[in-house]
């Protein structure tokens, strides 16, 4: 599933330490390269609250709701909107499934659905219709959808037992609303959920990641004398709850006993 690459970056601002933060690759020419083989085809990012409704076959209405990234072109917004009429406006089931096989990629939109719904991704697309962007693989002739921006996860907004299916059933999120009404979808939906939660989405597998990630700003996070949380936050916050303040959060549940409860609860489902 292709997905930005992302880093972290000691900001310098007029040689004052700004501190850590997570730089994201943009969705230019280098990136469609690199993941699709080909450095055309457009790129839209959704502006809150966007959720791939359809709006008419007039370009101009999509203008302020999907930002054109690598526009304008000539076609832009008529690819979005030939793929947006087939999604809002073809019959439930299967015509719908054959009408989207096309134009998009369902099992990354799957596997998308899956890693959002087990992080408790509550500002994503399913859940918010927010933080995601519609790109078009110009090599596979289809579209993507990416997840990006991935701060309100991990228990940030959401108990370790929040639902799997939260946002389903909004219609206001056809992408996900529409396609679970086909019950072979939402068989493929779950399957991709336990596959995720079986093979990666455990301590075994992420702890390593976390602690890499951890000592690598280690250091960093120290010397940063803008930070919103204490030093001693950034080091329990792996294992250990965190209670702080001056943020518009508060409360951060420690990362490793989250995921494992989480694990625990969607393996005990019986959607399977």
């Amino acid at each position: 599933v292709p997905m930005a690459r992302r880093a972290f970056a000691n900001l310098g601002i007029n040689q004052e330490n700004w501190g850590v933060y997570i730089i994201e690759q943009q969705k230019d020419a280098r990136y469609a390269q690199e993941f699709f083989g080909n450095n055309t085809g457009n790129r839209y990012k959704a502006i809150y609250p966007s959720g791939l409704t359809y709006e008419g076959s007039n370009p101009s209405t999509y203008v302020n709701k999907y930002e054109h990234v690598n526009g304008p072109t000539a076609d832009s917004y008529l690819d979005l909107i030939s793929f947006l009429d087939a999604l809002n406006n073809t019959s439930l089931g299967a015509p719908l499934m054959n009408a989207l096989q096309p134009l998009l990629d369902l099992d990354a939109v799957l596997w998308m659905m899956a890693g959002n719904a087990l992080s408790g991704n509550w500002d994503s697309y399913q859940s918010n219709t927010h933080n995601y962007y519609v790109l078009f693989d110009a090599h596979q002739e289809r579209f993507y959808v990416q997840t990006h921006d991935l701060d309100l996860t991990f228990g940030t907004t959401a108990a370790f037992d929040v639902s799997v299916t939260d946002g389903f059933n909004f219609v206001s999120r056809p992408l996900v609303n529409r396609p679970w009404n086909h019950k072979p979808f939402r068989k493929e939906f779950w399957a991709h959920v336990r596959t995720m939660t079986e093979d990666t989405f455990n301590w075994d597998h992420l702890g390593p990641l976390a602690w890499q990630w951890h000592d690598m700003i280690d250091a960093a996070v120290a010397a940063d004398t803008k930070k919103i949380y204490s030093y001693k936050n950034f080091k329990d916050g792996i294992t250990e709850d965190v209670n702080t303040s001056g943020t518009c959060l508060t409360y951060f549940p420690g990362l490793e006993p989250w995921i494992e409860a989480r694990r625990g609860y969607v393996l005990s489902l019986n959607n399977y």
